[in-house]
């Protein structure tokens, strides 16, 4: 999912909360924790995680090279996790 301007504009004003999460992750970022906050953003029924912004207000956006070109492979990566949790 990609953001314009004005949509990460409105998320940056937002407080976060059990559907909204900042992580700066500027390099990297944990896979462990990216499950750990895609499980916790499905339980309350959807969010949105969004990295490569501080989550110290006031919000900076500061970028990220965490996964990139590499969202496919993390998909699979967490749906993975999750199947081998179920079994």
């Amino acid at each position: 999912m990609s953001l314009d301007i004005v949509d990460l504009d409105a998320l940056l004003a937002q407080p976060e909360s059990e559907h909204l999460e900042f992580k700066k992750a500027t390099n990297t970022f944990h896979l462990d924790d990216v499950y750990s906050y895609t499980v916790a953003l499905a339980n309350e029924l959807g969010g949105k995680l969004i990295l490569g912004v501080d989550d110290t207000v006031p919000r900076k956006v500061v970028g990220t090279k965490a996964f990139v070109g590499e969202i496919e492979k993390l998909k699979q990566q967490i749906l993975q996790i999750r199947r081998e949790e179920v079994l």
